[in-house]
C-alpha cells in the first residue's frame, strides 16, 4: 500500500520475517477464523533500530498510517510493538517493549509512533535479556527487531487475558481473567479482574471493577460528565458512568461505573464458551503452540469475540484447575495472595527503593505495590516477589515464572504487612506467605485510619509551609511536562508527585498510575495513603 506501512491481510512469506511476533499471532488467528481488529504492519527492516527515530521517517510512516485508518475507516487506534524476539515459546518480552493508543490525528500518531520505536533499545529489555540468560551482565541478547504493529482499538464491552493448554490425559484446561472496558489495569498489573479456572468444579471469582477505561473519538468529554456504557446483560441502553479522567492525546475516557455494575461479572457463560472454544483450537492447530496458547481478547458491544494478540504460553499459570481459589489451601497463621509464579523461597524483605543495594546471591524477596513490568530491573536483583496488585496472567506475573522467581500477588497492603529484613517465605504455587522471623501467629493487619486527599495547584512549586499540607492526609502535585520538572520539586512528606516522566527521579518512590503517569510517593508514605490516593486520583483529576 505504501512505502513503509502493509495491511495485515497482505502479508505473505516473504514478509513474515520482518513482521514480529505480535503479527505473527494475529495471522495465525486469522487461519482459524478468529475475528481480528484491522491492521497493518511496519515491518522491522523499515524502523529505525538504534531507537534514534528521525522527523523525515516520523512523518512518512504517520502518512502512511493516517491514510491507511482513513482508508479502513478506524477512527481509534493501538500502536503496539511486534518485535522477532517478542511472543516465543519460551520468552514472551510481555510488557518490555511500548504500545501506545491514540486518535488518527497527525501531532498524535506521530508521537505514539515514536514511542514505541525508542522501546527497542531500553534499560528494560537490556535487564530482561540478562536475566534470562542466567544473569551475566552483557551476555549477547538474543537477536531481533522491532517492526511495529497498528490496529483498530475495539470499543470494548469487556477485555482480559486467556490461557489455555492441554493436560496429558487430553483434558482442555483454562484460566481467564477479564474487566469492563479495556483491560489496560489488568495486564498491567495495576489492578485485578474477574478469575475463570476450568476444572472440576468450574467457577468464576468475581471481584469488584469499579473503573473502566474506554477508547474515544470525542475531545470534548469532560471529567464530570456522564456516559452510557454496556456493562450489563439485559439493559439495552447500557448504565450511566462517570467521567473522573481523560487521557489525552490517547483518546481515553476513565468511567467510574455504578457499584452494582462494578460487581457484576464480566465473564458469562457465552464469553466463557467462546473462549475456551478459541483458546482449544489454538492449542491443537497451531505449531509451536502444543504447551498452551497465551490470547490476549475483547468482547464488543455486540457479544463478537476479537482476539488483539496471540502467542505461546512460556510457562503454565501456578496452581490446580480444582475450581478453588488458593484461600481454601491457606494453612492458618499466613497472609494469603494469589499464585503468580510457582516456586518456594526464604529469604529477608526488601522494597522497591531498597533493593537495589543487593545482588542476586543474597536471596532478598522484593515486596512492591502495582504488578508493573517496569519492577523488572528490581525483580532480577530479587529470588522472589510478592506484589499488592496484579493477577496470575499480568505482564509481571508471566516474566517471574520464565525467570524462575517465586512470586505471590494480591496481596493487599504488602508493603505495610511486610517490612525490611523481615524474613519470610514465599510459596508461589499456592499463592501464601509465612512470616519466619515472627512466628507463624500473626497480629491483625494495621486498622486504615481515615485519611483524605487534595490536590495542589498543578505545574506549581509548592510552599512547604501551605496549609494544604495539614488539611489534608496527603496532597498530589501534577507535573504535566509543561512547568517545573521533578528536580526542582521541594519533598514534603506528604506530598506526592503524578507525572509521565519517573525516569528523571532519585529520591522518590515510583509507582503506576492510570494510562502512562507514575505516582511518585516519598519512601516512608504510607501504602494505605498511597492506595487512597490511586484510588482518588481519577476523582480529583476534574480539578487539573
Amino acid at each position: 500500500m505504501g512505502l513503509l506501512l502493509t495491511p495485515l491481510t497482505d502479508i505473505g512469506p516473504a514478509l513474515a520475517p520482518y513482521v514480529g511476533g505480535k503479527a505473527t499471532g494475529l495471522l495465525k488467528s486469522l487461519t482459524l477464523g478468529h475475528s481480528v481488529p484491522p491492521g497493518a504492519v511496519l515491518e522491522s527492516r523499515l524502523v529505525p533500530q538504534d531507537g534514534a527515530v528521525t522527523e523525515r521517517w516520523l512523518r512518512t510512516a504517520t502518512a502512511e498510517v493516517l491514510d491507511w485508518a482513513r482508508r479502513s475507516n478506524v477512527r481509534h487506534l493501538a500502536i503496539r510493538s511486534s518485535a522477532t524476539v517478542e511472543d516465543g515459546t519460551k520468552l514472551s518480552y510481555a510488557g518490555i517493549f511500548r504500545s501506545a493508543f491514540t486518535r488518527p490525528v497527525d501531532s498524535d500518531v506521530m508521537a505514539a509512533l515514536a514511542t514505541v520505536a525508542e522501546s527497542a533499545v531500553s534499560p528494560l529489555r537490556t535487564a530482561y535479556e540478562e536475566a534470562a540468560a542466567g544473569g551475566v551482565a552483557g551476555s549477547s541478547p538474543p537477536a531481533g527487531t522491532l517492526a511495529i504493529l497498528v490496529q483498530a482499538t475495539v470499543r470494548a464491552r469487556s477485555s482480559g487475558i486467556a490461557f489455555g493448554w492441554t493436560e496429558v490425559d487430553g483434558k482442555h484446561c483454562s484460566v481467564i481473567e477479564g474487566s469492563w472496558g479495556l483491560a489496560m489495569g489488568l495486564v498491567s498489573g495495576i489492578s485485578g479482574g474477574d478469575l475463570h479456572r476450568s476444572g472440576a468444579r468450574p467457577e468464576v471469582q468475581v471481584r469488584a471493577k469499579p473503573l473502566a477505561v474506554y477508547p474515544t473519538t470525542s475531545t470534548r468529554t469532560r471529567p464530570g460528565d456522564f456516559v452510557l456504557v454496556d456493562c450489563a446483560d439485559g439493559v439495552p441502553l447500557g448504565v450511566a458512568g462517570k467521567v473522573v479522567f481523560t487521557d489525552e492525546p490517547a483518546g481515553l475516557v476513565y468511567v467510574r461505573l455504578p457499584t452494582d455494575a462494578a460487581e457484576r461479572t464480566c465473564l458469562n457463560p457465552k464469553l466463557l464458551s467462546l473462549l475456551d472454544e478459541a483458546l482449544a483450537a489454538a492449542s491443537r492447530s497451531l505449531p509451536g503452540f502444543a504447551n498452551g496458547v497465551d490470547m490476549e481478547w475483547a468482547e464488543d458491544d455486540h457479544g463478537r469475540l476479537w482476539v488483539v494478540q496471540l502467542r505461546p504460553m512460556t510457562t503454565s499459570p501456578p496452581g490446580k484447575t480444582d475450581g478453588k481459589s488458593s484461600t481454601h489451601r491457606a494453612p492458618r497463621g499466613t497472609i494469603v495472595g494469589e499464585p503468580g509464579a510457582p516456586g518456594t523461597h526464604t529469604g529477608s524483605v526488601s522494597h522497591e527503593g531498597t533493593i537495589g543495594a543487593y545482588v542476586p546471591d543474597e536471596g532478598r524477596v522484593l515486596v512492591c505495590g502495582a504488578a508493573r513490568p517496569e519492577l523488572l530491573p528490581a525483580l532480577v536483583r530479587a529470588s522472589a516477589v510478592v506484589s499488592s496488585d496484579g493477577g496470575m496472567l499480568c505482564h509481571l506475573a508471566i516474566i517471574a515464572r520464565e525467570l524462575g522467581k517465586p512470586c505471590v500477588i494480591g496481596v493487599a497492603k504488602a508493603r505495610e504487612l511486610l517490612v525490611d529484613d523481615e524474613v519470610i517465605t514465599v510459596d508461589g504455587t499456592v499463592g501464601v506467605i509465612r512470616r519466619e522471623s515472627c512466628g507463624t501467629t500473626l497480629a491483625p493487619p494495621p486498622q486504615p485510619q481515615p485519611s483524605s486527599v487534595g490536590f495542589a495547584p498543578p505545574d506549581r512549586l509548592p510552599d512547604p509551609g501551605d496549609p494544604i499540607f495539614g488539611e489534608f492526609s496527603v496532597v498530589v502535585l501534577v507535573l504535566t511536562g509543561h512547568g517545573p520538572s521533578v528536580d526542582e520539586v521541594v519533598p514534603v512528606p506528604n506530598l506526592v508527585l503524578l507525572t509521565r516522566h519517573p525516569s528523571l527521579l532519585t529520591h522518590w518512590s515510583v509507582q503506576s498510575a492510570p494510562s502512562g503517569w507514575y505516582l511518585l510517593t516519598q519512601p516512608n508514605l504510607p501504602e494505605r495513603l498511597s492506595a487512597n490516593v490511586l484510588e482518588e486520583i481519577v476523582v480529583g483529576a476534574d480539578t487539573w
